[in-house]
Formats: C-alpha cells, structure tokens, sequence
C-alpha cells in the first residue's frame, strides 16, 4: 500500500469516526429534547393544579 492510499484509508476510518460520534450527538440531542417536553408538560400540569388550588382557597376565604 502507498503512502497515499493508507492516508487516504485512515481519512476514511476517521470519517466514519465523526459520522458516529455525529450519530451519538444527535442521538443525545433527541432525548434532552424528550426530557424538556417532557418537563414542559410535567410543568403544565404543577401550573394547572395550583391553579385549581388557588381557586379552591379563594373559594374557601369566601365562604369564612
């Protein structure tokens, strides 16, 4: 093998060094997205039930 082709066989090894670690950013990317739409609702949902909570005592104060 020349010097020209185990040059370019270790550029393609490292290509597809960088194709996997791309793969394993985005991979890693997808689920801090899932874990935020996932916060995101859970968050929603907290408001949702003070909300109701708030009102509940609102409610009450008026009734004393």
């Amino acid at each position: 093998m020349t010097a020209a082709q185990e040059e370019l066989e270790m550029l393609r090894l490292q290509l597809d060094v960088n194709r996997a670690d791309d793969m394993t950013r985005e991979a890693r990317l997808r689920e801090v997205e899932r874990r935020l739409q996932v916060g995101d609702e859970f968050l929603g949902v907290m408001e949702h039930m003070l909300r109701n909570l708030a009102d509940s005592a609102d409610s009450t104060r008026m009734n004393w």
